[in-house]
């Protein structure tokens, strides 16, 4: 309750102590603001972009909460981005603050991304012989790539022997997986380019799929 000799200034105080109780609540929030340089990273990345790409690949739907807060600084946004995987588990991004409700969208995407990818990586590690049962190695790594599970694959010609008209091509495969590390597949040969590319991604998809060794000391 506040008092004035004027009903308008009693009201005027009033206001202001709300607003002032409303932004302490609101900072007390578990969000983490996003300032003005990682805003200008996030547009150049663009996750929530990346995030919708591999949801449309894997059928999912994201859904993102963005609500006004008042902050001590004035008026800002909060956001979050959950997704109901296949197998029914829940992935939530945290609570993101910033100055614009796209900006806090793109932190939360920013947050959400490397679950997503995570479980994707598990989901596609979990049956590889099931998917080699019902296509090619090339076609295989194709479907995990879509999948967000590998970041890119290719091949890389290192030699020719052989004449002219009969040549035998040494190729050998390899991947990026989300995180930036590089597989290779071991070196093999055919007699055409398509063969020996077929062969190559035979032995990545069993590289990237075979149990992890133990450590030696």
């Amino acid at each position: 309750m506040h008092w004035a000799l004027a009903r308008s200034r009693a009201e005027q105080i009033a206001a202001k102590a709300l607003l002032d109780e409303l932004a302490a609540a609101s900072e007390e929030e578990p969000s983490e603001l996003v300032t003005e340089e990682q805003e200008a990273a996030l547009r150049l990345e663009n996750p929530k972009g990346k995030l919708l790409e591999h949801c449309v690949v894997l059928r999912l739907a994201p859904v993102f909460d963005v609500q006004p807060v008042l902050t001590s600084a004035g008026n800002a946004f909060e956001a979050s981005v959950s997704i109901t995987l296949s197998n029914g588990d829940e992935l939530w991004s945290d609570l993101r603050r910033a100055r614009s409700a796209k900006a806090a969208e793109q932190a939360a995407a920013a947050s959400l991304l490397p679950q997503v990818l995570a479980a994707t990586v598990s989901t596609s590690q979990a049956s590889p012989a099931a998917t080699m049962a019902t296509m090619d190695a090339r076609s295989a790594l194709n479907e995990i790539r879509m999948r967000g599970g590998l970041r890119d694959y290719g091949f890389v010609l290192e030699r020719m022997e052989g004449p002219p008209h009969a040549p035998v091509f040494f190729v050998k495969a390899f991947a990026l997986r989300p995180s930036g590390a590089r597989v290779e597949g071991p070196s093999v040969s055919a007699t055409s380019k398509k063969e020996a590319e077929r062969l190559a991604a035979e032995r990545l998809f069993a590289e990237l799929h075979a149990p992890a060794q133990p450590a030696r000391f």
